[in-house]
């Protein structure tokens, strides 16, 4: 019991801070997207809900960054004040996934008020992304929304590892081969039309191919069984490492 009250004292505090990255990312974004639809934009072109696609980028930054702390942070000082491994670990992982849930629900609130915000200013357009409207109209996407709160979890547990490893340098590991990657999935997938047969077009075909895999039985399976890898060695290696402030 003295654990869950000191945990839920922490979280709590913890989700005026994420409501606040949530709430600054939307703003940013719908600031953004009015900006580009009325300086930019023509008539018909649409207009995608940014803001929403901001404020999903809030809860990352806001669930890395709890408390003004990073991952490596918290956890450290929650063992050398005499947390149990295995507590903080548990009630950490718990909570992350719930906040995840929680305001993953939130930014679809905010996603449908930008786009009756935008239609209201520009009617007759379009939202030439329209995720939102898929959260709310198949089933299948509360479980991926589910199955990205997990993604997420270990995700964090894997930066945490790395940084009590490596120190700061592993936040370089863990963000550098995201930040790569980001840079070659647009040129690659563009390649496969307007170059094929080079390098990179190769890489988009592969990109596609992956895709194909993972939204299939067997993609999913396999990336559950990596997520449940990274996750089990990262709670491995915290339950054991030298803590160090």
């Amino acid at each position: 019991m003295r654990d869950i009250r000191i945990a839920c004292r922490i979280y709590v505090k913890d989700l005026t801070f994420l409501a606040a990255c949530v709430a600054v990312g939307w703003g940013i974004g719908v600031i953004t997207a009015l900006l580009c639809m009325h300086f930019l934009m023509e008539p018909g072109d649409g207009f995608a809900t940014i803001g929403a696609l901001f404020a999903f980028f809030g809860i990352a930054i806001g669930l890395l960054a709890r408390g003004n702390q990073n991952s490596c942070t918290r956890y450290a000082l929650a063992v050398s004040m005499g947390q149990t491994r295995r507590s903080y670990l548990l009630w950490d992982s718990l909570a992350s996934f719930l906040e995840c849930l929680v305001f993953t629900g939130v930014v679809i609130l905010l996603g449908m008020a930008e786009r009756g915000l935008y239609l209201s200013l520009y009617p007759g357009e379009e939202d030439v992304l329209d995720f939102i409207q898929v959260f709310l109209r198949y089933r299948f996407a509360l479980w991926i929304v589910l199955a990205a709160c997990v993604v997420f979890v270990c995700l964090d547990l894997l930066l945490t590892a790395l940084m009590l490893r490596f120190g700061r340098k592993g936040m370089f590991f863990f963000l550098v081969p995201i930040w790569v990657i980001t840079l070659i999935i647009n040129p690659a997938l563009n390649a496969v039309r307007s170059n094929p047969g080079s390098l990179m077009s190769k890489l988009g075909e592969g990109l596609i191919w992956l895709g194909g895999f993972l939204y299939g039985v067997s993609g999913i399976i396999a990336g559950a069984a990596l997520v449940l890898v990274l996750m089990g060695g990262s709670v491995v290696y915290l339950l054991r490492a030298p803590v160090r402030l």
